[in-house]
């Protein structure tokens, strides 16, 4: 199991869903040790990276999954309750989250950035499957993330909407934006947020 974070700018959601895992200008903080690392002490995860004794904030290169090749992450080492792998960010609206299925399994934007990570890997969220505008897979008669002008677990549509458009605090389209609609409504697009993955640590 893994931990994640939602962080909104005034609002923080705590969920447990299963382990999840592009490219910077940012140089990887680890990138010298990398090469030199048998395949024994490979992180996989932000977790990883800090037990080799890394605990700065930033870009370090990750092995999730088994990956033979290094993939560059975001890690969050001073979050609260430990380290973090962040999968997405949104903070300036410089990038479109508005895209199809294939760019989120691949990933999009820069680490340093804007960015989705990757992948379908959070399908099962509370029993939904990830939706795009090419790829519908919510259970609402019409396209969700194609109405919302976005992409997330839907089911008949959302209360939240996190990869939605980017439009930097109160609007007047319903429900099309960053949107967490117990907290601000649906006519409110929050200004920043970041998804973030940790291993889970068993409780005391």
């Amino acid at each position: 199991m893994w931990k994640m974070w939602i962080s909104l700018t005034s609002f923080t959601l705590f969920l447990i869903i299963h382990r999840a895992c592009h490219a910077a200008q940012e140089v990887p903080r680890n990138q010298d040790n990398i090469n030199i690392c048998s395949d024994s002490c490979h992180p996989h995860d932000c977790s990883d990276v800090w037990a080799q004794g890394l605990k700065t904030d930033g870009v370090y290169l990750i092995y999730p999954g088994g990956l033979s090749t290094p993939v560059p992450v975001y890690c969050d080492m001073t979050g609260k309750d430990g380290t973090w792998t962040v999968f997405q960010k949104r903070f300036d609206g410089k990038v479109n989250f508005y895209r199809g299925l294939k760019e989120y399994k691949a990933g999009f934007g820069r680490v340093d950035g804007e960015y989705w990570l990757a992948g379908d890997s959070l399908t099962g969220q509370a029993g939904m499957n990830f939706s795009t505008y090419d790829n519908d897979r919510d259970i609402w008669s019409s396209n969700c993330a194609e109405t919302f002008h976005g992409a997330f677990w839907y089911s008949d549509c959302h209360g939240s909407n996190l990869n939605g458009k980017y439009q930097n605090g109160v609007t007047t389209e319903y429900a099309t934006g960053v949107v967490w609609s117990t907290n601000k409504g649906a006519y409110y697009s929050f200004k920043k947020t970041v998804m973030k993955i940790a291993p889970s640590v068993p409780a005391v």
